[in-house]
């Protein structure tokens, strides 16, 4: 993988949520990942799949308790003034991606569009970050 841009990122569910949940988002990692998207200078790049990844955890949220249904809107609210540019991605690459790395084809997505922007991968999924390591250091 050639050098990664220092301002291109790809973020994941995982890590757009913990701007937003209370209890992430005053975390370390939550106020990083915070500064990342409000820099004006950054590009941020997800896969058309994040959409439904989000709602997924929204509706996951609704249901445990963790989110009243007007919170869960006022997610969605600013999930869309988020400036992120949504990509679809190469579906033989990240079928590739999937089975080298032994992750879900929907993790492989947030891989191959990384791949594709030389772009860091910010995610709070630790087995996600250790994918994206080893795309980097091995990507064929």
């Amino acid at each position: 993988m050639p050098e990664l841009l220092t301002n291109q990122y790809v973020l994941d569910a995982s890590a757009l949520l913990s701007t937003l949940y209370k209890d992430e988002r005053e975390s370390k990692h939550g106020q990083i990942i915070t500064a990342i998207i409000k820099n004006p200078k950054n590009r941020l790049f997800c896969p058309s799949i994040i959409r439904y990844e989000f709602g997924n955890n929204l509706r996951t949220s609704l249901k445990n308790g963790r989110l009243s249904f007007p919170e869960a809107k006022a997610f969605i609210k600013v999930f869309l003034k988020w400036p992120l540019k949504i990509f679809e991605v190469d579906l033989h690459t990240t079928l590739h991606l999937a089975i080298k790395y032994n992750t879900t084809y929907y993790d492989a997505s947030y891989l191959s569009l990384s791949y594709a922007k030389n772009a860091q991968l910010i995610s709070i999924d630790k087995n996600l970050i250790r994918a994206f390591s080893s795309v980097q250091n091995n990507p064929s």
